[in-house]
Formats: structure tokens, sequence, C-alpha cells
């Protein structure tokens, strides 16, 4: 074992791995617990533009157009499908290009298999300020489960940049 500060760091392969204590550097396979870190697939995803109004008081899959990353091939047609079932921490934000209209009621989901697993639900709108609405939990997926991102609220344009996202990355395998 090597110690940092306060950290413990199990290693892998102690003949193949060194800690420099002068300058703090490691080199080598850390594990942590049972399994290795950074070990599973991950995602980030984001619209490449705006996206046109979700039907009003339906729930609406968020389309994203970008991958700021995918480590395995495992996001596409805007759904998440990691092929290694285990324990995933699963994010998702929307917002809502301009909050210039009533208030209204809105739900941002994430769903398993094409059905509601997590939800968060807002007031959103009413004054000339940006609303949004994210959603994250820890989701367990087998081998073949996907997850996907919905939004249930007003019709309104959701923005296109950096705030509306949808991202996630194993946590442990099963």
């Amino acid at each position: 074992m090597a110690y940092i500060g306060q950290s413990v760091i199990g290693v892998e392969h102690p003949a193949t791995s060194a800690l420099n204590a002068t300058t703090g550097t490691f080199s080598g396979v850390v594990t942590a617990g049972a399994g290795s870190i950074g070990m599973g697939p991950a995602f980030a995803a984001r619209p490449s533009s705006g996206q046109s109004a979700p039907s009003a008081d339906t729930f609406t899959k968020v389309a994203f157009g970008t991958e700021t990353f995918d480590t395995d091939g495992k996001f596409a047609s805007d759904r998440f499908t990691p092929t290694i079932a285990g324990y995933y921490q699963i994010n998702g934000g929307v917002s809502y290009a301009n909050a210039n209209y009533s208030a209204a009621g809105a739900i941002i989901a994430i769903y398993k298999n094409g059905s509601n697993h997590l939800a968060f639900a807002n007031s959103v709108g009413g004054f000339e300020a940006r609303h949004g609405l994210t959603v994250s939990g820890l989701v367990y997926l087998d081998s073949d489960d996907y997850v996907e991102l919905y939004i249930y609220g007003p019709n309104q344009a959701l923005d296109g940049g950096t705030e509306t996202f949808f991202n996630g990355g194993m946590v442990r395998k099963a």
C-alpha cells in the first residue's frame, strides 16, 4: 500500500508501479476497493444546436447531436447502452432558451429501457430569466439496458449550448 496524505491507494501491479515521494507522481494501475478506477464505459453529450420546443404536456426525448466524449462507443441515437452490467452514475440537464412565458410545471426524467426511471419536477418560466432542470442518480444497467433523457413541460425551445447535457459513467461493475 502507498499512502498519499489521508488517501489510501492500492497498487494493482506493485512490480511495475512506482510512487515518487519527491514529486508526488504515481505510475502504474490504481485500484479502489474490489475494482479498477475508470475501467467502464462513460459518455458526455450535448445538443449540436437548440432543440425545437418539445410537445406541451408530453414526455419528449431530448436530442443530443454532439458527443463531448464516448470512451467505448456506447452512446448513439441519443441513448447510452453500456453493454457491461454495473452501476452507473447518470446525469442530465436541460435549459430553456427563454423563460419569458407563463410559469408552468416541468419534469426532467432519465428513462431506462423506455420507461421513466428517475425524475425531477419543478416550475419553470414566469419572468425574464433562464430556467433549467437537472436530474441525476445511480442506475443499475445490465448488458442490454439503455438510458435516455426526456423532458415534459411547456412548449418552449431548449437551449443548444452547454446548459443542456446528458452524461454518465460506470461507478462499479455488477
